[in-house]
């Protein structure tokens, strides 16, 4: 049986290998932070292992906490889109709204292998990211639940011209 010191290693170094751009790693707890980005958004991802439950925990923060005249919203946008994910999901903590994709997986009799941890951090990242746009319609919208997941629901972004910026002349994106 391989214990944990084993895994935190080979976490360690895979994320080396892959040059993920290291934060913070505290050895006690077995913990590190790291930023990555997607096509939409960039995130705060915590990766640890939990020596206790012998799991590998990741979690992709998005940089924006729910308001509280919004968490009604986005925990049913939430609960769909869990509900077709088999393979991690959404969270939202109650006191300040902070959301997170999350995956856990057990380490206790398995050894790591590359292309596990690719699948584990490459579905994390691609749910985060591909999910992002229908967040954030929610929470700075008005779309209905039903026009966000049919993808009419997306937040309008906007692009100022600098060279004309006195003009205040835009062009939409992503119409």
């Amino acid at each position: 049986m391989k214990d944990s010191e084993h895994h935190w290693k080979k976490l360690l170094k895979y994320l080396a290998d892959r040059e993920y751009p290291i934060c913070d790693v505290d050895d006690e707890s077995k913990g590190i932070l790291t930023y990555i980005s997607g096509d939409y958004v960039s995130l705060r991802l915590f990766v640890w292992l939990d020596k206790k439950s012998k799991t590998l925990d990741a979690r992709w923060y998005y940089p924006t906490n729910v308001p509280l005249n919004k968490h009604h919203i986005v925990l049913d946008l939430m609960n769909r889109l869990n509900y077709r994910i088999l393979y991690g999901g959404f969270i939202m903590e109650p006191e300040d709204g902070l959301l997170f994709f999350r995956i856990s997986v057990p380490f206790s009799d398995t050894d790591f292998v590359n292309e596990q941890l690719d699948k584990v951090f490459g579905v994390g990242l691609w749910a985060a990211d591909e999910e992002y746009p229908k967040f954030m319609s929610v929470i700075y919208g008005e779309p209905t639940l039903g026009e966000v997941l049919e993808g009419k629901g997306q937040p309008q972004l906007r692009i100022v011209n600098s060279s004309n910026r006195s003009d205040k002349q835009e062009e939409k994106v992503g119409e």
